[in-house]
């Protein structure tokens, strides 16, 4: 395939996958095998793995939006330089929903053969996710807090959905 039609099937999965939640179209656009390498979310396989990244990501911001801002290519390789904003409605990658804006910017490397994509590698840049601003190492281990706050957070959200059905049933 040329490096256009490369390209091209890179846009359709952030626009099909990422931007309408078309997961239907996972199978069409990823390998079987396919694996997302992901030095901060971890490792997403096959396009079940994908599905559930994009539902997570539409659950968490409603209004989640990627941009490309650049895309180049070589061979079996694309390059896309992105962006993503959207505001926090729910939780997403441990990190309680704040309302806040997020907002990222990342470069991934996709490898396409067969008109499909076979693997990619995600590099995040910089992150500004509820009043933090800085590496997406940094920025995210804010958000999420520690282990203990995690649990606290947990516990009081329970102890009030307990507290507020006690109110509301005879």
């Amino acid at each position: 395939m040329s490096a256009e039609q490369n390209k091209s099937i890179v846009r359709r999965l952030v626009r099909d996958l990422f931007n309408r939640t078309n997961v239907q179209a996972a199978d069409e656009i990823l390998a079987p095998g396919y694996v997302e390498h992901d030095p901060i979310l971890g490792q997403w396989a096959g396009s079940q793995g994908i599905q559930q990244l994009c539902r997570s990501l539409r659950a968490a911001f409603l209004d989640g939006h990627v941009t490309i801002n650049d895309q180049v290519a070589e061979g079996d390789r694309v390059v896309t330089r992105w962006a993503f904003r959207g505001t926090q409605f729910g939780v997403f990658a441990g990190i309680p929903a704040r309302g806040g804006a997020v907002w990222l910017t990342a470069i991934s490397i996709h490898r396409v053969a067969e008109g499909r994509i076979q693997e990619g590698w995600t590099g995040f840049e910089r992150v500004k996710w509820g009043g933090s601003e800085g590496s997406a190492a940094s920025v995210l281990s804010k958000a999420q807090g520690t282990h203990e706050q995690r649990i606290n957070d947990l516990f009081g959200s329970l102890t009030a959905a307990i507290d507020e059905r006690r109110l509301t049933e005879p």
